[in-house]
């Protein structure tokens, strides 16, 4: 099952579907090293991507993994509020020949902001409170 998997991930990430390419290595810690998956996918800037292997990482540690918990944990943190920051100064940036995106822009902020939320709920307790 893990070759499957490892050959799945390798597979989509050539293909450019860096999503399902982070799935698939998340289920897979010996297809390739936690850093290296890391890197490619800050290599290849998908930050999206990134936050779905981090996040498939996070929920596959234990308890007794509680400092690990806490890195990804507070990385995940940092790369949702770069998310939010960048979505929230889009609009500014769009032209204004381009009604459709900008309101396609406001109603995917709000998502985006529920979907830290969640990660917040969820994730509270794994989270330094002095951070």
């Amino acid at each position: 099952r893990d070759q499957v998997y490892s050959v799945r991930a390798a597979e989509a990430f050539r293909a450019g579907d860096f999503a399902q390419a982070a799935a698939f290595y998340a289920r897979t810690p010996s297809a390739a090293p936690f850093e290296e998956v890391a890197l490619k996918l800050i290599q290849a800037d998908q930050p999206e991507a990134l936050r779905t292997f981090l996040v498939h990482k996070l929920d596959s540690l234990t308890a007794l993994e509680r400092s690990q918990q806490t890195m990804l944990a507070t990385w995940l943190t940092q790369l949702y509020l770069d998310h939010l920051t960048k979505e929230a100064q889009a609009p500014s940036t769009q032209l204004p020949a381009m009604p459709d995106a900008t309101s396609a822009h406001q109603q995917h902020l709000p998502a985006c902001v529920q979907e830290f939320r969640s990660f917040l709920s969820e994730y509270v307790s794994v989270l330094d409170s002095a951070t």
